[in-house]
């Protein structure tokens, strides 16, 4: 269960400093005709007004015990899950204070983020429905049903450090829990697409994992359509937009969002939504990099 994207946030830095500094012009898609739609209305503060964040925290990666699952978390604590993205983290990412990661016994399956406790928390619970799901999904193929619900997990722990960012900052949010929810998605999209290829290829497991397996849950009821999250196939079919809309000349990103489902009419907007979303967390994220761009890596 080893995270296989070891997180460059020193390149995520170079991205954001060259956002911050001067013109960055590979970091935005052309933009796409129509109307962008959907959006979770994250602030665009400026983030040559923000003052810098005082680094005095790490997040740190707490392995609890179990009763029930004590095979699911015996492979999670020998495998170090999540563990290989800290130095990265915690070099280049500044915080005020700690910010636990803790893999726990919840008695149902669930990540979330504690704004009272400030700490984030995925069960063993959750970890063991996602695996029973890309087992479904990719039969027979162990390698692949690894592959994929390292890729979903390390989604998760993003949505849920984007929940944390907006807690700990006070980033205003409009649409209420089920933009906040929205959003979170977005920036867990937003760093990965970041890393380039592989993590775009993390974004579209994590859209399978919506699809194919929280998606088999939906249904109409009074109580899934109340809850502050999108259906499991919205989120699925957001995410393949944003993959997407990074990209909106690349044949195959295209040929797979058609693929997942993706309508034309939706597709045609991705590239405005993508961009939308790019600038607002360049520009949210930027007080908490510890590093900015040298000014060679910009365009003036």
């Amino acid at each position: 269960m080893r995270s296989r994207i070891r997180v460059q946030f020193a390149f995520l830095a170079l991205v954001l400093g060259g956002h911050i500094g001067c013109s960055f012009t590979t970091i935005n898609p052309p933009s796409t005709p129509g109307t962008a739609s959907g959006q979770a209305g994250l602030a665009r503060s400026a983030t040559k007004s923000r003052a810098k964040i005082v680094d005095e925290g790490n997040f740190v990666v707490t392995y609890g015990p179990a009763k029930k699952m004590k095979e699911i978390a015996k492979a999670v604590k020998e495998a170090k899950t999540l563990s290989d993205l800290l130095p990265d983290l915690n070099a280049n990412f500044a915080l005020e204070s700690d910010l636990p990661v803790v893999f726990s016994e919840c008695g149902s399956p669930n990540a979330h983020y504690d704004p009272r406790e400030r700490k984030i928390t995925i069960c063993y619970e959750f970890i063991e429905y996602l695996g029973e799901g890309f087992n479904r999904v990719f039969e027979d193929d162990d390698d692949a049903a690894d592959a994929a619900l390292n890729d979903a997990l390390t989604f998760f722990f993003f949505h849920e450090l984007g929940h944390a960012l907006v807690d700990i900052d006070k980033i205003p949010i409009t649409g209420g829990a089920s933009g906040g929810e929205i959003a979170a998605d977005q920036f867990a999209t937003f760093v990965l697409m970041a890393l380039g290829d592989e993590g775009d290829m993390t974004a579209l497991r994590a859209a399978v994992a919506f699809g194919r397996i929280v998606g088999e849950d939906d249904s109409l009821d009074n109580d899934t359509l109340g809850d502050e999250h999108p259906l499991g196939r919205q989120r699925a079919f957001n995410i393949l937009c944003w993959v997407y809309g990074a990209k909106p000349t690349d044949k195959d990103m295209r040929k797979a969002a058609r693929t997942g489902g993706l309508p034309e009419s939706r597709l045609d907007r991705c590239g405005e939504e993508y961009q939308s979303m790019n600038e607002s967390w360049l520009d949210l994220l930027g007080p908490h990099l510890k590093q900015e761009a040298p000014a060679t890596s910009a365009t003036p």
